[in-house]
């Protein structure tokens, strides 16, 4: 891998009570010196992701997206994976119209810098709480004849998320239905 050996990542479920967004780190794991930090919610242009964002909602106050599962370290490709929650407040997304980047979403970031790689968003502007509610799992798959590095991530929904863990691509179709 090219991040050092001894890299302890951490993500942070602190979207409770209207705190903005969750945190994943990555720390030294002998001295504890933080490497890099990625805010799950983008607050601002110094946040990465806030290109993407910054237009995904409207009230300047961005509130959920913690991280309550553990995230999944891919060494080979360099790439951490975590599933980030819902967007606050729960049930009621008056205040937040948009998509809501990055919450409901498998992030994939940049092992050694944090830096987003690519996101997919399993539920856009979620008001059921319906979060992915297991961390990341990584596997190998054949798909027509091909090796593929895979993720699947199992939601509230009852459906298995499985994508292209290089890319966030699914792997099988995923019919989107507004309502």
């Amino acid at each position: 891998p090219t991040y050092a050996k001894g890299t302890l990542f951490v993500a942070f479920a602190v979207s409770d009570n209207l705190i903005p967004g969750g945190l994943v780190a990555a720390f030294d794991g002998v001295t504890g010196r933080a490497k890099w930090v990625f805010r799950t919610i983008p607050q601002g242009p110094q946040d990465d992701g806030w290109e993407l964002t910054k237009d995904t909602w409207s009230a300047p106050q961005r509130y959920g997206g913690g991280i309550w599962t553990q995230p999944a370290v891919d060494p080979v490709l360099n790439t951490v994976y975590v599933n980030v929650s819902n967007p606050s407040p729960n049930y009621d997304g008056s205040s937040r119209k948009g998509a809501n980047l990055f919450t409901n979403a498998i992030v994939a970031l940049d092992a050694t810098t944090g830096k987003l790689k690519w996101h997919f968003q399993a539920i856009h502007h979620d008001i059921w709480d319906w979060d992915l509610m297991t961390g990341p799992t990584l596997f190998d798959v054949t798909i027509d004849g091909k090796p593929v590095k895979a993720l699947g991530s199992l939601a509230k929904t009852c459906y298995v998320y499985a994508l292209d863990r290089a890319t966030g691509k699914p792997l099988f179709p995923v019919l989107e239905t507004p309502v």
